[in-house]
């Protein structure tokens, strides 16, 4: 469930608080890399699917505007979701870094960590927003 040329190797991916959640709390997704060599402009990326494969979020630092420095070594980066409103259920996390035109991909982790997710409502559906139904008269 890895493939890349591992030019920069994601060495560990932490999914914070835990990895049990109710709907609406946050979730930090920590990445630990490793780059032996000095590489600018990497793109780290974070897919987020139902067990059924239905993607619920996608997103990489390109598409949110950051501009990642020259990296070396060791680091990390993280995407904080300040509101995860899903329904109960299993989830996936894939994590992923590129270069710069995402045509190369240097280490990508497909359906290796996953989180559960509970909800005291029992719609259907992948999302659970708040919400509320007011009842207007005439």
């Amino acid at each position: 469930n890895r493939f890349g040329s591992l030019e920069v190797e994601i060495t560990d991916v932490l999914l914070l608080p835990s990895l049990e959640i109710n709907s609406g709390d946050s979730l930090a997704i920590d990445i630990e890399y490793f780059s032996p060599q000095a590489i600018d402009g990497l793109i780290f990326s974070v897919l987020i699917s139902t067990e059924d494969g239905q993607i619920c979020l996608e997103t990489n630092t390109t598409t949110m505007g950051e501009s990642l420095p020259v990296i070396k070594g060791k680091g990390k980066i993280k995407l904080h979701l300040s509101r995860l409103d899903l329904n109960s259920g299993k989830y996936f996390v894939d994590v992923g870094v590129y270069e710069p035109n995402r045509a190369y991909t240097y280490d990508y982790h497909l359906r290796v960590y996953n989180f559960l997710v509970r909800s005291n409502k029992s719609e259907k559906g992948i999302i659970s927003p708040p919400l509320r139904w007011d009842i207007v008269e005439g």
